[in-house]
């Protein structure tokens, strides 16, 4: 029962990140992404770290541990600049199948350390998984050249792997809601020096941008709340491949909802990524 309980969260995260990157995609196109992340996350921080405080957790702060949250925080925010750069110079179709492989490490990196163990159909189900997110994200036929960016993608794609990763104990030690109102707060301080350098005012932002952001910030956190729960009862080689699942049903969302157009294989990717997510949760 606790293993369904888990997969049940990994679903809800998976929607929650998917719904919170839709939206995400409207605040980018109107203003900075480095004042999206600083008060998405900074909002989503606040509203676990009250729910903290309404269920009297906050007394679990009181520990040296917290150094360990800082780093992932600080971690955190270098899986997203790392995300940024490769993005910006090479886009979304040839840098998403490298970064959202992420998952792959995360289950690698749980077999060998938490000594989890994966069935033939759980292991064909991230296979399938990872092919679909390809299908999906990679609207092109160009190649991605080894140049820099592409050292990024391949930076983030390993860094997001070994946070999430890293999530797991941390979540047994202080609880699920402490992790991701700390996370996402120290995510959002580490991120003021880069706002300072670029100069970027937070008050030149309109009334409904920042509505935006602020759902944003909401959804992401819960999101994120949802994962730090479900691999505190499921492995983190099942909860990490549902998860990365996350832009296959981001695509789909932006059809449904944005009207966007995408091409016939990605449809198929959808096909693939639903297929290895129904496979991962029998």
């Amino acid at each position: 029962m606790e293993y369904l309980f888990g997969i049940i969260l990994a679903f809800a995260s998976l929607i929650t990140w998917a719904v919170s990157d839709v939206i995400t995609k409207i605040s980018l196109d109107h203003t900075s992404k480095w004042k999206v992340l600083f008060i998405s996350q900074l909002f989503g921080g606040v509203i676990i770290l009250i729910l903290a405080l309404l269920l009297g957790e906050i007394s679990k702060l009181l520990s040296l541990g917290i150094y360990y949250l800082i780093f992932l925080g600080v971690l955190n925010l270098f899986g997203m600049y790392t995300f940024y750069k490769a993005m910006k110079k090479k886009g979304v179709a040839l840098t998403t199948p490298i970064i959202y492989s992420w998952a792959f490490l995360a289950v690698i990196l749980g077999v060998i350390f938490y000594n989890e163990s994966l069935t033939f159909l759980q292991a064909l189900s991230i296979l399938l998984i990872i092919l679909g997110i390809f299908l999906v994200t990679n609207k092109g036929s160009k190649h991605i050249f080894f140049d820099k960016t592409f050292f990024f993608a391949i930076a983030s794609m390993i860094i997001w792997g070994v946070f999430y990763f890293l999530l797991k104990i941390p979540n047994l030690i202080f609880g699920a809601i402490i992790v991701t109102a700390s996370i996402k707060l120290f995510t959002s301080f580490s991120s003021i020096p880069i706002l300072l350098k670029k100069k970027i005012n937070l008050f030149e932002t309109k009334h409904k941008i920042m509505l935006f952001i602020m759902l944003v910030g909401f959804l992401d956190a819960f999101g994120f709340l949802a994962f730090n729960y479900a691999v505190n009862y499921a492995p983190v080689s099942i909860v990490a491949p549902i998860c990365s699942a996350t832009p296959a049903l981001g695509v789909l969302l932006g059809v449904l909802l944005l009207k966007e157009n995408i091409l016939k294989k990605q449809y198929i990717g959808i096909a693939v990524v639903l297929a290895g997510l129904v496979l991962i949760s029998i």
